[in-house]
């Protein structure tokens, strides 16, 4: 293993200077800050594999031809100022590792390298950069980004660049992308601010409603358990509940978190923060840094024991209202909520749900399936697995939907302080039950015929 520098020089009109942090920047900040070495697990990873011949010399000046176009990849931050520093030129080293004779292994060993400690960001920017070469030639690239600075669809989005660069005939066409700069103007706008403002006050009057918890909890030492469970059952009837109900298969599992966190846990919350990517919002489809908030989540009210599909059906607009209201001042709101703490006002906000999966990978068609699903409850392998953990986190529950397009792939975090991981196995293992008990009849279903056609729409 050796290292190349490269030296990226934006063009002449390009931003640089101090900025103040944009709002989803300032969502991540204490975790990115307060995790410490756990930090790195918020480190997102991509690989991409030249489709021709490529040397060292013209993939280390793709590297260099990208950032030198992205302020985002140009970027540190001061953590005393909550600011960031656009600089119009740095030196970016790239890892360089020797091919083997296991391709795949290589670009396994390379993103674990880059990955490996956190990320020092008031002395680097948010991206770093290997390749796997044998002296000449060039087998894979390796990216590892911090989660301060991208989402997964930001990622994506610089991940392409590279790849078009490094295929691209002639090197001479800068990306057309939204810029941090950009959307740090957009929100100091009169039109942001309003509907910051507004947003906010949403939440104050859904908070002020719900009963007085622990407010937002800060990266705190302890033991964070993470557990697993794969079911391609669960999936299966996740996607017949979402077309016979009309919603989408995100709100069948928070429904099905919820009831089963209301079922096993002695005081169950009233909201959840789920995380919301803001890519629906048109002008931040192309913008390739860091998108995602949280929106809040409020438990529909169980008055009248509804069936599961009436509960679902009232998840899936609690969701609507979460992810439409989930841009706003993040310092701002954080100023409402800690205001209300003081005062012993705030509700539980330590709950989390984030579905991962993409529009294109939403499990749709699983539903033509449904003739499978006594079988598949019954035969598959799908008890929950403990999978590692963390040493600081800041949430009681942390549910994931793991972008897997043939099965349900969960990933549970749990405060061990407050529910231990044999109740996250059971919370798990619950979960699938309800959604397969409810998809075969046993709850909101009219009959134990397949689903009436339909489509359902991802949260």
């Amino acid at each position: 293993m050796h290292t190349e520098v490269v030296r990226a020089v934006a063009a002449g009109d390009a931003a640089s200077g101090p900025l103040p942090l944009t709002w989803a920047q300032r969502n991540m900040w204490n975790a990115i800050w307060g995790y410490g070495t756990d930090v790195s697990d918020l480190t997102l990873l991509r690989s991409i594999v030249p489709t021709h011949e490529l040397s060292m010399t013209d993939a280390l000046d793709a590297v260099a031809q990208v950032v030198s176009w992205y302020e985002v990849a140009r970027t540190t931050f001061d953590r005393e100022r909550l600011r960031q520093r656009v600089t119009p030129d740095v030196e970016l080293p790239v890892a360089v590792r020797e091919v083997s004779d296991d391709p795949r292994a290589d670009a396994v060993h390379l993103l674990e390298g880059l990955r490996g400690t956190p990320f020092v960001h008031e002395d680097e920017p948010p991206v770093r950069v290997g390749l796997v070469s044998d002296g000449s030639r060039v087998a894979s690239i390796g990216l590892a980004m911090s989660h301060l600075a991208f989402d997964m669809s930001g990622v994506d989005l610089l991940r392409d660049a590279f790849a078009a660069e490094l295929t691209a005939d002639r090197r001479a066409t800068p990306v057309s992308g939204r810029q941090t700069s950009w959307l740090v103007t957009l929100e100091a706008s009169e039109a942001l601010a309003r509907l910051s403002t507004a947003t906010i006050a949403k939440w104050s009057a859904a908070m002020a409603k719900l009963p007085s918890g622990c407010g937002i909890v800060p990266p705190t030492p302890g033991v964070y358990t993470v557990t697993g469970l794969r079911s391609t059952a669960l999936a299966v009837a996740a996607q017949v509940i979402a077309v016979r109900t009309r919603t989408g298969s995100g709100s069948v599992i928070i429904a099905a978190l919820c009831t089963a966190l209301r079922e096993i846990m002695s005081q169950a919350p009233a909201a959840l923060r789920i995380i919301a990517g803001n890519r629906q919002h048109r002008d931040l489809a192309d913008f390739a840094g860091i998108a995602l908030q949280n929106g809040l989540f409020v438990l529909p009210d169980v008055a009248g024991r509804p069936d599961f599909d009436e509960f679902v059906r009232g998840s899936h607009r609690a969701a609507i209202w979460g992810y439409v209201n989930a841009r706003y001042d993040t310092g701002r709101l954080l100023e409402v909520v800690s205001r209300d703490q003081e005062r012993g006002l705030a509700p539980d906000l330590s709950y989390f749900f984030n579905d991962l999966r993409s529009r294109g990978r939403d499990w749709s068609g699983l539903d033509a399936r449904y003739a499978e699903l006594p079988r598949l409850a019954r035969e598959e392998l799908a008890e929950p697995t403990r999978l590692g953990g963390h040493s600081v986190r800041d949430c009681t529950l942390f549910l994931h939907v793991l972008p897997v397009s043939t099965e349900c792939s969960l990933r549970l975090m749990c405060n061990d302080s407050v529910l231990e991981p044999a109740t996250a196995g059971t919370i798990l293992r619950r979960l699938r039950e309800i959604v397969i008990d409810a998809a075969l009849g046993g709850s909101g279903a009219t009959s134990n015929t397949a689903p009436a056609d339909g489509s359902s729409r991802p949260i």
